[in-house]
């Protein structure tokens, strides 16, 4: 194979996957500056509730989407359905900025909004398995793990990139035209995801789909892969897999935001810096472990990632309440102002009373990216070889919709599931690491669930 098109095998995908990355990451992020534009303001609770429920919807039905497309996947190949699903989440998102708001509109708004989150999340459910199983088929069998591990890099991409585009266009407007128009011209990467999607119509098809008909899909109805009893005892352990990588991505890329600034009181400029160093050094690493899975196998490295999360996750957390210097001891139960629900109020302890803490005026930053690099080198153990892993445990008949399925209920559930867990848990316990054990119990079952019922699967044709 010419090298020039195995290069556009592994970059077409990931700059596709990284943008719709990047759509998912900008519509949370944007929270608090789209939700009183599109819901009445009539209570705060309910316009933030609102919001994050149409937020929500985008991730409920990701598992549909990979039914879908996971069926769309067999019959057609993936260069075909990841096109398919890349140009319908450029135009959803696309339309979705330049939607009037309620006060045009009125309820209308709030309706296509949410009609476009859930065009947004469908085509999600399609993408991931599309652009690794895209790489994956192109790759050699020695560089596999090598050569999709590039795809387990646009998470962190398209994070980087959200944060990135919201602070230049902010700080270029100032805060009052950001909030009445700026935050539109963040939604105008899609354009890209167009454009990528009618290119891609160019490429050839993968080898394995080559010619029309070949996989034998058809036969298959889209729940093919849960209905039949042999493959779905490769599903499962598979979707625990995938469920350890979720709450591992979470916490790590997640959860660590919040907990710097809401808990250890680290101011959000400062916060946001130390994240992004982390994850841009962090980045190497996805396809480091990658690599060594093609020489030592997947499941060493998935499952030593899991239990290394499981077993560091509180220690690193502890070592970031060191170094951000604001001595926060315990967590007192508060109304968030915003959603009305139960929110941490950090305490400190001055002259043996528990008092509200202070935002950090001198906090390690060295130490603090350090830590969170930990946390996202630990993340790459566990997603570098994912996509290969994925693709050799299934057969080429249900390979798009088992990899779709597994990972979209593992990101769209699991996952989701950390907020639902970890915040009420911080908040009424006191203890600042509670919001943690939800993640490390994932982690750790998945640990569990894996070395018994995980095979290993490198260099299987």
């Amino acid at each position: 194979m010419p090298a020039s098109k195995a290069r556009l095998a592994i970059l077409v995908p990931l700059i596709g996957a990284t943008l719709v990355w990047y759509d998912f990451h900008l519509f949370g992020s944007l929270a608090t500056t789209i939700s009183p534009r599109f819901f009445t303001k009539s209570t705060p609770t309910l316009t933030a509730t609102a919001y994050f429920s149409t937020f929500a919807i985008g991730l409920i039905v990701r598992p549909i989407g990979a039914l879908l497309f996971g069926r769309v996947g067999a019959l057609n190949g993936p260069k075909r359905t990841l096109s398919q699903t890349l140009l319908l989440t450029g135009v959803a998102t696309l339309l979705l900025g330049m939607l009037p708001t309620y006060r045009v509109i009125g309820v209308t708004a709030p309706v296509v909004l949410l009609a476009l989150r859930m065009l947004q999340g469908l085509a999600f459910g399609g993408v991931y398995a599309g652009a690794v199983l895209y790489s994956a088929e192109y790759a050699p069998e020695h560089k596999r793990g090598l050569n999709t591990s590039w795809i387990q890099m646009a998470p962190t991409l398209g994070l980087l990139l959200s944060l990135a585009l919201i602070n230049v266009v902010r700080h270029t407007l100032g805060d009052e035209r950001f909030a009445a128009y700026g935050w539109k011209m963040t939604f105008l990467p899609s354009t890209i995801l167009i454009g990528l999607s009618l290119y891609m119509r160019r490429m050839e098809e993968t080898p394995a789909y080559g010619q029309p008909g070949e996989s034998g899909a058809s036969k298959s109805s889209p729940l093919y892969c849960l209905g039949d009893r042999t493959i779905l005892m490769l599903v499962l352990p598979t979707l625990s897999v995938a469920a350890g990588q979720a709450a591992i991505w979470y916490m790590a890329q997640f959860y660590v935001m919040f907990h710097l600034q809401n808990v250890l009181k680290v101011n959000a400029f400062a916060a946001t810096w130390v994240l992004a160093a982390a994850l841009l050094l962090g980045l190497p690493f996805f396809v480091v472990f990658g690599a060594l899975s093609d020489k030592f196998g997947r499941k060493k490295i998935i499952m030593s990632g899991c239990l290394l999360a499981a077993v560091l996750s509180i220690p690193t957390y502890a070592g970031m309440q060191r170094a951000a210097d604001t001595h926060v001891v315990t967590i007192r139960a508060a109304r968030n102002f915003v959603t009305g629900a139960p929110g941490p109020t950090p305490l400190t302890l001055a002259d043996g009373v528990l008092t509200p803490a202070a935002e950090s005026s001198n906090p390690n930053l060295i130490a603090l990216t350090a830590l969170v690099l930990l946390l996202t080198v630990i993340l790459a153990m566990v997603s570098g070889p994912l996509g290969a892993y994925f693709v050799e445990a299934f057969s080429r008949r249900v390979r798009y919709t088992s990899t779709a399925f597994s990972h979209s209920v593992a990101h769209g559930v699991v996952g989701s599931l950390l907020p639902i867990f970890s915040l009420p848990l911080l908040a009424t316990s006191g203890n600042i690491y509670a919001g943690l054990y939800y993640a490390v119990a994932v982690a750790l079952v998945s640990f569990l669930i894996g070395v018994f019922t995980v095979r290993e699967t490198v260099r299987q044709d």
